[in-house]
Parts: C-alpha cells; structure tokens; sequence
C-alpha cells in the first residue's frame, strides 16, 4: 500500500445528509470504505499488473483482480486499495481479472452498515487524510425531464469543509483529495455514525 498517494473520491451530500458521516473537514482523519461503479463495461483481462490511473476528477482506468465476491457484492483489488461494488458481478468471478474505467466514492453504508459482516468479505475501510475538500459550481440545466450539471461550466472551488445541508442548496458535489494513512484497513469506521 502506498500511503503517500494521493487519491480523488466522490461525496454527495446527501451520504452526509442522511446523517451516515459528519461533514468532512480538510486536514482531518477519516475512516471510510471506497465503493466503485462501472463507467461502461469492465473487460475481462488475463492476470497482469494491478493499477489505478487518475483520468479525472473521481474517474480512474483500472485494472484489478476480483479478490472476493457473492450475490450482490463483489470487490476488486486495485494494487494499493481493494474496492467494493454493491451490485451483483456481471460475467466476473473471484480470481477473475477485470479492466476499464471507474469513479470512487466514499461507501455510503452499504459496507459499514452491512457487507462487513458477511464471510469472506476483506476489511476494506482506510484511513485517510482529507488533504482538500472542492465543491462542484456548475449550475444544474433542464435536458428533459432531468436536472443536470451543466458540463460547460464544469469547475471545482476549493472550500475547508463540506456543508451538506446548505452548499449547493444541499445539492454539493464534493472531490475530496485524500492520502491513504499506514494505518492497516478494517472493518469498522469510527467516522460513520
């Protein structure tokens, strides 16, 4: 594990409004779990070199082993980080190795609140610092029926701290820029509340 990477994981507001962590604060020690999602398909690939590469924002090009997985839930290990996905796998199996692209978030609950407990499920919650907090300002636009960020103004500002119920209307979309600690990945998070 490399401590001193520096890593870019999502927050939504809401993971924070729904009272599963407080806000987060730069310069602070915090404990969470990292859940991925697919952006496009994971390919299968055979056994090579484990990596993450930052393409931007939260997105990184991966290529990782499926170290443990069930109906439901399936982690892959990254080279220095092990990820879940709560989700059933799609065509993958544990020793299977998968390819693509990805975002990383902070685990909303689904591995505090549950998936620890399950057998053979790995400790996956690090120890991080929070080096920099930035909030999302593009404003939301109407494309059909849906509101969404308008990705010609794109841009992150810098701020000290989330503030889930108010920035953004309570709308924020946060990139934390987080180094992983030495400290050995667990089970539990004393940050989730």
């Amino acid at each position: 594990m490399d401590a001193s990477r520096s890593w870019a994981i999502d927050l939504a507001a809401w993971i924070v409004q729904d009272g599963n962590y407080p806000d987060f604060e730069q310069g602070q020690t915090a404990e969470f779990a990292l859940e991925f999602w697919p952006i496009g398909e994971l390919e299968s690939t055979g056994p090579g070199l484990r990596f993450a590469r930052r393409l931007s924002d939260a997105t990184y090009d991966v290529c990782g082993e499926v170290i443990a997985g069930a109906a439901g839930w399936w982690v892959i290990d990254i080279g220095d980080l092990q990820v879940f996905r709560n989700a059933a796998p799609s065509g993958v199996t544990v020793g299977s190795w998968v390819r693509g692209t990805i975002g990383l978030g902070v685990d909303p609950f689904f591995y505090f609140e549950r998936l620890h407990q399950i057998d053979g499920i790995p400790p996956l919650v690090y120890t991080w610092s929070v080096d920099e907090i930035q909030l999302q300002t593009a404003p939301f636009i109407r494309v059909d029926n849906a509101l969404v960020r308008d990705a010609n103004r794109w841009a992150w500002r810098t701020v000290d701290r989330t503030h889930a119920s108010t920035d953004d209307d309570g709308n924020g979309s946060y990139l934390l820029s987080c180094s992983l600690t030495s400290v050995a990945p667990k089970r539990s998070s004393t940050t989730a509340t």
